[in-house]
């Protein structure tokens, strides 16, 4: 800790050091207010009750999710360029990660991106998917 002006004698000390705590507990309190304005009140397990995490949803894909990434990549089977954005993504690989990999540049990205998703609503709107 450092003060921008001497601090001379007890009195001072005590004080800067009490504005230091009180400093640092408002710091805190404010990360803490906003950690939960963000992320939510945070669970936690208590004895003789289910731990809440064992409630959360899976976030590894199921059956449908194959079975659907299957039929999009058959529907776009016009454009290798999205059919490969859609294994890279289904791999759960990072848009730099893609970008390097395929050699893309970003705005090669985001049309394949943008073809890919107007292409998807438009199979959802057909009821192909």
């Amino acid at each position: 800790m450092a003060s921008d002006k001497a601090v001379a004698g007890p009195a001072e000390t005590c004080s800067f050091l009490r504005g230091a705590i009180r400093s640092i507990a408002s710091n805190e309190r404010r990360h803490t207010d906003m950690v939960r304005r963000v992320e939510g009140d945070r669970a936690v397990a208590v004895e003789g009750v289910p731990d809440p995490i064992e409630a959360a949803p899976d976030r590894s894909s199921s059956p449908e999710d194959a079975i659907l990434l299957a039929q999009l990549y058959q529907l776009c089977g016009h454009d290798p360029d999205v059919q490969t954005l859609l294994m890279f993504q289904e791999d759960g690989a990072e848009r730099a990660d893609i970008l390097r990999e395929l050699g893309w540049d970003v705005t090669k990205y985001e049309t394949v991106q943008k073809r890919k998703r107007k292409m998807v609503a438009r199979l959802f709107n057909e009821g192909k998917i």
